[in-house]
This record gives structure tokens, C-alpha cells and sequence, in this order.
């Protein structure tokens, strides 16, 4: 049968990857392929030409199927484009006519408070974070289970975005004859496959450099406590070089990619050729580096503030990175400078699999354009196939279980 395999897909910027494995007995994952291909039709992480993407995933599934492979029936899907946006409100608030424990009940009013406005009626949920609860006048605390009060607030934060985004990746599944079964955010996601218990008890921030956007997710004592995104990524880099030399977007990215490096001070006065239009030119290796070292400096810089309106900076112990944007050379050694703490790259956990990822294509571990897809592989086993409607409702109320059991 079909379902026997999970499916993970990604539609990126500049590739679509889909992941097929199936878990073993023993609870392990066995990677049975893997398929990439240029993307189209996808601007900054949102889908533009439907007929475009539908083309690339069609062209793909087809793959699997000349390999003798049976497509699973349903697929769980990331998404974090540039349209996507993340409020934080300390505004949720009940009142109880008497002193009230805090309790799972009290939890569930407060999600359905938080479930409710700050959008419109052409948006729709992707994750609720709960952050913090604060009895009466006290400060937010995590979870403060069996504490008594009158007053009871929520600090939260809210993903959310366009309705017709979601129904776009409805409207191309139908047409590859599959079906979501589940929404994810791409770094909330990711993160719980890269991260271990001990990354997040001990308080780890996970940064994804995206094509179009930069996304992040921050733990404290086991606990997602931050999710966000900046508007900047990689292709914002690449714009920025095609500005400063006059050139295409294509050469800039072109020469991100080859000479592109994030820390300016660790390099020599060296010069590189560059074709720009068509035109080969001497440039200097250490200012490009200063324009891509500024514009990462400002993603991290907002990454920074974010973190530290909640007070949670001082607790981060660990940074760990992805993204296309990841590969940049010393780009390590710049987030240490800002942050102050050590930083690695994101790779699978080798526990999770029976098979070396993966023999057909040498995918390593490592391999920064899989990850969200076989993140999203593993997510669909784990869900119980809600209808899009449900969503929400299931993604937050797995947030809130999760939080009250801990």
C-alpha cells in the first residue's frame, strides 16, 4: 500500500525537494529517496504561479514513480514565506470572581482568547506559543501549575497569515493528487528535528537563513518560548551586492555563492575576477564581505532585540543554523561575535535513521536542503490527518498539552 511511505516536500525559493521513507519496526526512519529539482513560481518562500509549482512537484512525484515507488496519499507541509507574520500581545487576560488555582482549565480559556482577534478575516493561525502566565501582579513565569489568583494573563505569540496562501497549497496538491493533512511553520518545525533535549533545556536559539526570509525559534527549559522572522535572507543579500556593483541579480547571487563571505575583518586584501555584465572585473574579497556582513548584522541585530524584549538572551547557551544563507563562510564566527555563545551548524540526529542520508545522491546529514523536508516527513506521522479547518485547533491544543504536562 501507498501509505506505507511518508512524503516530506519543500517548495522553496530556488528548489523543491521531496523526502519518501517509511519508519521501521524498531521506531528508526529508513530514507528510501530523495528527489530535488529547480523551483518556479516561488518568490521570497510564496507561491506566485501555482501551474509552475504544480510542473516542478508533478515532475518529481514522477521520479519517485519510475523508481517503482507508490506516493502516500497525504503530505504535512512547511510554510514561512514572506507574508507570514508573528505578533506578540500580553493583552489575554480572564478574571475570577474568587482566588482560582491554575489549572488545565484555566490554560483552555486562555487559548480560546488567544485563538481569537488580532487578524482579519482573510488570515488564518499557524502556531500559538505560549511564553509565559501571570497571576495577578506577578511576573510571567512559564507554567506556574497550582499557584492561586484572581487575574490571569497569557504572553503569547501568534504566526498567522493570508488564508489564500494555505489554500494555494491546497489548490496544488489537489492537483498531484495529494492531500495536507497538517500546516506547519517551517521553523518551529525544523528546529524539533535538529535540536536535542539538552539544547533545549539548557536554552538554544535556531536560526533558519531562508532564501527570502530568516525564521527563528528559542527554547528555555524544554519549552518554545520565541518564534519569529525577519523579512531579510539570502536573495536580500544578493540584492544588496547586485546594487553595489550594478549588476544582475543573478551575477550578485552568483558571486554570493563563490566568494561570498559573512565576517569582513577575518579577510586579506585579496582580489577575485567577477563577469558582470559580461564584463570581467576585479573585486575585492574583503568589501564584499562588508556588504554581506552588514545585512546579516541587521537580521541578527533584529533576532537580537526580539530576544531580548522577553528577557530571554541571558539563558541562551547555543545557537545552531541553517538555511542556504548557513553555508556562508565565517558566518559562525560573526553570530558568536554578536550573541557571545557558541554556534553550530544544524544536521540530523544519525539516531533517528537506519540508513546513511543518502547513498543515491550523496545527501549528507548536513545537507541544509533537506532538512525541511524530512522534517515534514516525520511531522505527517506524527499527526492525525486533521482537516486544514482544524488546524489551528490541533496545533494549538498540542502546544497547550505539552506545555501543562511538563
Amino acid at each position: 500500500m501507498a501509505d506505507k511511505y511518508k512524503l516530506g516536500i519543500d517548495i522553496g525559493t530556488y528548489r523543491i525537494v521531496a523526502v519518501l521513507g517509511r519508519k521501521t519496526e524498531i521506531g528508526q526512519w529508513e530514507i528510501v529517496d530523495i528527489v530535488g529539482g529547480q523551483s518556479f513560481g516561488v518568490l521570497r518562500g510564496e507561491i506566485i504561479d501555482k501551474r509552475a509549482v504544480v510542473r516542478g512537484l508533478k515532475k518529481i512525484l514522477k521520479a519517485f514513480k519510475d523508481r517503482g515507488y507508490e506516493i502516500p496519499h497525504s503530505v504535512s507541509i512547511c510554510i514561512g514565506g514572506s507574508n507570514t507574520k508573528i505578533r506578540t500581545d500580553r493583552n489575554t487576560t480572564i478574571t475570577k470572581n474568587v482566588e482560582t488555582e491554575f489549572t488545565h482549565d484555566i490554560v483552555k480559556e486562555l487559548q480560546a482568547n488567544m485563538t481569537k482577534a488580532l487578524k482579519d478575516n482573510h488570515e488564518v493561525d499557524y502556531l500559538v506559543v505560549l511564553s509565559g502566565i501571570r497571576i495577578d501582579k506577578d511576573s510571567f513565569a512559564n507554567f506556574p501549575k497550582g499557584i492561586y489568583g484572581k487575574k490571569f494573563t497569557a504572553l503569547f505569540h501568534k504566526v498567522y497569515g493570508p488564508v489564500n496562501s494555505v489554500e494555494i497549497y491546497k489548490e496544488i496538491m489537489n492537483e498531484c493528487s495529494l492531500k495536507i493533512s497538517s500546516l506547519q511553520y517551517k521553523p518551529e518545525t525544523v528546529s524539533k528535528l535538529v535540536l536535542t533535549k539538552e539544547d533545549k533545556k539548557d536554552g538554544v536559539l535556531f536560526i533558519d537563513f531562508g532564501e527570502g526570509t530568516t525564521g527563528f525559534a528559542a527554547y528555555r527549559n524544554n519549552v518554545l518560548e520565541n518564534v519569529g522572522q525577519l523579512p531579510f535572507g539570502a536573495l536580500t543579500i544578493a540584492k544588496d551586492i547586485s546594487y553595489k556593483y550594478q549588476c544582475s541579480i543573478k551575477d550578485a547571487a552568483l558571486m554570493k555563492f563563490q566568494h561570498g563571505e559573512a565576517y569582513a575583518s577575518l579577510i586579506s586584501d585579496k582580489y577575485f575576477i567577477a563577469e558582470i555584465n559580461n564584463e570581467k572585473k576585479d573585486i575585492q574579497n574583503k568589501e564584499l564581505a562588508t556588504v554581506v556582513q552588514y545585512r546579516l548584522e541587521e537580521i541578527l541585530d533584529g533576532i537580537k532585540y526580539q530576544l531580548q524584549k522577553d528577557n530571554l538572551l541571558p539563558d541562551i547557551s547555543k545557537i545552531v543554523i541553517t538555511g542556504g544563507g548557513s553555508k556562508l563562510k565565517n558566518i559562525d564566527k560573526l553570530i558568536k561575535s554578536k550573541f557571545g555563545v557558541d554556534v553550530h551548524k544544524a544536521k540530523l540526529d544519525k539516531s533517528l535513521f537506519i540508513n546513511e542520508l543518502f547513498s543515491r545522491n550523496n545527501t549528507k546529514m548536513e545537507d541544509v536542503d533537506i532538512m525541511t523536508a524530512v522534517a515534514s516527513m516525520i511531522k505527517e506521522d506524527q499527526e492525525e490527518k486533521p482537516s486544514i479547518k482544524k488546524m489551528v485547533k490541533g496545533l494549538s491544543n498540542k502546544m497547550f498539552k505539552s506545555l501543562f504536562e511538563k
